[in-house]
């Protein structure tokens, strides 16, 4: 019988596998014992001794500890789909014969040489091949048939448990690999979104100011070089991402000069929560164009991180303000289409999103009375890596 598991438990091995299997093939010795302590009172046999006794039943059935892994083994390599019905029950049948037949003749031993001692004297058969006859003819015969069935039915229902633990496992290592190719595919959209874009500004101030340009254009690539040195996976902690805004930024501020002022308020606990890559920045891009590009008075982009404990465990709320005046996000949108430009931002994050945490994130979008704008972004609040 296979005790070693596959399932994500620990597996049974070594001392505790033996142990385990030699408290099993206890049971039936001790069966027995029992059924002769009452054969013994209906005969009249007073001179039953139990511990004295127990030494001459309770041992009767260790062999099938040797027996077990190898039966285990053969069900594992015999199965019917792998050889058919016809040959796994043919090996078995030879298999069941062959060892019933040692476990019988290894028990006779055992209970000629220490033969019970409350039985009368004479009623053991003197020779040893008459011991083994009568076993053979008795229902120990059906018994050792019986004890190969158990094994064989035990070994391939924990082979089944383990294989189905198996498939469990490759079908969630698939569903995360999906899941991490979605998100992947989305971040390679807002890269190439977000290039567009930052070139596209560095061409207006091509030929207006060369010298701004060219420092935009470092900055550009430190952004680019950054991300690129941190791209080892579908998420990252949220330090890390604050970091990306603040290159972001960087490039703005060459833009806008002091009309971009950055306010970052995290909690400490909120740093080393994971959050999908490139998650802020499309955010914080619609803040710089929908607000601060379409005014002339001075702006500010506010980034707030809250840990929070909820119901179902922590959770981080991400808030990115923008202090420029009300917009309509529909009409923004259409004119981002007759401009070129890809509004990608808040559909795309919402996208990946939902493919990290499924309904138990979400992104609103909230315009308050006084022109602020508010994007509000609720997800747990798992550890980086």
């Amino acid at each position: 019988m296979e005790t070693t598991q596959e399932s994500g438990e620990a597996p049974v091995r070594g001392t505790s596998r033996w142990a385990f299997l030699g408290l099993a093939w206890s049971v039936p010795g001790l069966l027995q014992y029992v059924q002769e302590a009452t054969y013994s009172r209906a005969r009249g046999f007073g001179d039953f001794q139990p511990v004295r006794e127990l030494a001459s039943y309770l041992p009767l059935w260790w062999p099938w500890i040797l027996f077990t892994p190898i039966v285990a083994e053969l069900t594992r390599r015999l199965h019917p789909r792998r050889v058919g019905w016809w040959r796994s029950l043919l090996v078995h049948a030879v298999c069941a014969a062959s060892l019933g037949a040692v476990h019988l003749v290894v028990a006779s031993a055992y209970h000629w040489l220490f033969p019970p001692q409350y039985l009368p004297e004479g009623f053991m058969p003197e020779s040893f091949g008459t011991v083994v006859v009568q076993s053979l003819w008795s229902f120990r015969s059906q018994s050792e048939v019986l004890a190969y069935g158990v094994v064989v039915a035990a070994s391939a229902a924990l082979e089944a448990r383990r294989n189905a633990a198996l498939e469990s496992r490759r079908a969630l290592r698939l569903e995360a690999q999906l899941g991490e190719a979605r998100l992947t595919a989305l971040e390679s959209q807002l890269r190439p979104h977000f290039l567009f874009n930052a070139l596209n500004s560095c061409l207006v101030l091509v030929s207006e100011d060369p010298a701004r340009a060219e420092v935009m254009l470092r900055r550009i690539a430190e952004l680019l070089r950054h991300s690129l040195d941190r791209d080892r996976g579908a998420s990252v902690p949220l330090a890390d991402e604050l970091t990306t805004v603040q290159h972001y930024l960087g490039i703005e501020e060459v833009r806008f000069g002091e009309r971009l002022t950055l306010d970052i308020d995290v909690d400490d606990d909120a740093l080393d929560v994971s959050v999908p890559t490139w998650l802020l920045q499309p955010l914080v891009e619609n803040a710089v164009r929908h607000g601060i590009a379409k005014t002339s008075d001075p702006g500010r982009i506010s980034v707030r991180a809250r840990h929070r404990s909820g119901p179902d465990g922590p959770r981080l709320t991400l808030t990115v303000t923008n202090s420029g005046p009300a917009r309509d996000a529909r009409r923004d949108a259409d004119q981002d289409r007759r401009d070129g430009a890809s509004g990608l931002g808040l559909p795309n994050t919402r996208e990946r999103l939902a493919a990290a945490h499924g309904s138990d994130a979400s992104l609103t979008l909230e315009t308050l009375s006084d022109g602020v704008t508010v994007a509000t972004i609720d997800l747990p609040a798992g550890r980086g890596r």
